[in-house]
C-alpha cells in the first residue's frame, strides 16, 4: 500500500466489506439483541460496586489504618476500573441504548458524575468522533493530533522546561498528569467543561458542571484527605486508562488516515484494532477493548461486541486484515507503546507523541493532493 491507487482499491475493499457486513442478517440479530434491562441494571450494579468499594475502605480504616495502607493498592486498581467503567457506561449511553430519552440521559448524567464527564459535552464531542474517526483535517482524540496542537506543546516553553525533568524522574506522576495535559493540548472538547452550541451555552451541560462541582467541593471541604485518596486519586487513574485505550483502539502500526475528500468513517477497519484485555478489565470497562464492532454500528450493545467482532473475523476476506490482539494487557501494552517504544521523537508526552506520529511518518497517511 504504497501508492495512491493501491490504497484507494484496498480502502474501498475495506468500505465494501463494512456494507455487506452491516446488511448481514447475523448483525440485525445483535442489534435486536439491545435489552433496555440490561443497561439499567448494569448502571445499577455500578454504583452498587462503587459504594461497596469506597464503604469496604473507609471500614478498615477506622479499624487498622496498617492494614488500610497495604490494601490501599488493591482499592486503588479496582476503584479506577471501576471508575473507568462509569466513562465506558456513560459513553455507551451517548449512543442513546435506552429508547427512553429521559432515562437514558438520566442514567447517563449520574454516570457522567460519577467520573469527572459531563454528559452533555462529552456526547456532542463523541459525535464529532464517530465522524471524523481517522480524519486528518479533522483531528481528535482516537486520530492524529492536528499540527496545531503539536506546535502548541514545542512552543510552550514551561513545558519543556520541567516536563521532561518530571517525566524522568516520576512516570508513575506523570501517568496521572497526562490526562488532564492531553485534554489541555489536544483537539478535543472537555470532558467536564460545560459547552456552546450556535453561541449559546448549553444549559444541561452548565447544570451538570455546576452539580459536579458543589458534590465535590462539599466533600472535598468536608473529608479532604479521604475525598482525595478514596476519589480524586482513582479517578484520575481511571481517567487515564480510558484515554490510553482510546489511543490504543485508534492507531497501530499500519493504520492509514485519510484527509477530508477521501475520509469516511467506514475507514475505521483500517485504523481501529480489537483488544481482548482478559475478563477482569472486559468486565468492568463493559468489552471497551472491542471497538471496531462499535465503530461499525454504535448501537451493538456491549455485552455483544465480543461476537461481533468473532463474526467481523470469521467474514472478513483473506487480503484484508482484521487488527485483533487476543491477550492484550493494559499496563504491559501500555508501557510498550508509550514509555519504550513511541518516546523518541518526544518524550514529554507518551500519548501525545503516539498519537502524533503518523504525522512524522508517511506510511501512516495519505493525501489526496
Amino acid at each position: 500500500m504504497n501508492n495512491t491507487g493501491s490504497i484507494l482499491e484496498k480502502k474501498k475493499q475495506y468500505q465494501d466489506f463494512s456494507r455487506q457486513i452491516l446488511r448481514s442478517d447475523e448483525l440485525k440479530e445483535l442489534l435486536k439483541n439491545n435489552m433496555t434491562y440490561r443497561h439499567i441494571a448494569r448502571f445499577f450494579v455500578n454504583i452498587l460496586l462503587f459504594c461497596t468499594f469506597v464503604t469496604s475502605m473507609l471500614l478498615i480504616w477506622q479499624w487498622n489504618g496498617w492494614l488500610a495502607l497495604l490494601l490501599y493498592p488493591v482499592y486503588l486498581y479496582f476503584q479506577a476500573l471501576q471508575i473507568a467503567g462509569f466513562m465506558v457506561h456513560c459513553h455507551e449511553l451517548s449512543h442513546h441504548h435506552i429508547p427512553r430519552r429521559w432515562l437514558n440521559e438520566c442514567l447517563a448524567i449520574i454516570s457522567g458524575l460519577m467520573c469527572a464527564m459531563n454528559y452533555y459535552g462529552f456526547k456532542e464531542a463523541h459525535k464529532y468522533h464517530h465522524r471524523n474517526i481517522g480524519n486528518l483535517d479533522q483531528p481528535e482524540i482516537g486520530a492524529p493530533m492536528s499540527l496545531k496542537g503539536q506546535q502548541r506543546i514545542l512552543n510552550d516553553d514551561k513545558l519543556n522546561r520541567y516536563g521532561e525533568a518530571l517525566y524522568t524522574s516520576s512516570k508513575a506522576l506523570w501517568f496521572l498528569l497526562s490526562w488532564p495535559l492531553f485534554i489541555y493540548y489536544g483537539d478535543y472538547n472537555s470532558w467536564l467543561l460545560p459547552f456552546k452550541k450556535n453561541n449559546q451555552w448549553h444549559r444541561l451541560s452548565v447544570i451538570s458542571f455546576i452539580l459536579f462541582i458543589m458534590v465535590n467541593l462539599s466533600f472535598l471541604m468536608w473529608k479532604p484527605l479521604a475525598y482525595c485518596l478514596i476519589y480524586v486519586l482513582p479517578m484520575l487513574i481511571g481517567g487515564n486508562r480510558v484515554l490510553v485505550i482510546t489511543s490504543m483502539h485508534h492507531a497501530h502500526d499500519e493504520a492509514i488516515f485519510f484527509n477530508e475528500e477521501e475520509h469516511h468513517p467506514h475507514n475505521s477497519l483500517m485504523s481501529s484494532t480489537d483488544r481482548d484485555f482478559g475478563r477482569v478489565t472486559n468486565y468492568f470497562m463493559m468489552n471497551n477493548g472491542f471497538h471496531i464492532p462499535h465503530h461499525l454500528h454504535p448501537k451493538i450493545a456491549y455485552y455483544d461486541l465480543p461476537r461481533a467482532s468473532e463474526l467481523l473475523r470469521e467474514r472478513i476476506p483473506d487480503h484484508l486484515t482484521y487488527h485483533y490482539l487476543p491477550n492484550s494487557h493494559f499496563y504491559r501494552d501500555f508501557m510498550e507503546k508509550y514509555y519504550e517504544k513511541r518516546l523518541t521523537d518526544n518524550p514529554l508526552f507518551y500519548q501525545l507523541s503516539y498519537i502524533a506520529t503518523p504525522f512524522k511518518d508517511k506510511k501512516f497517511r495519505y493525501s489526496a493532493e
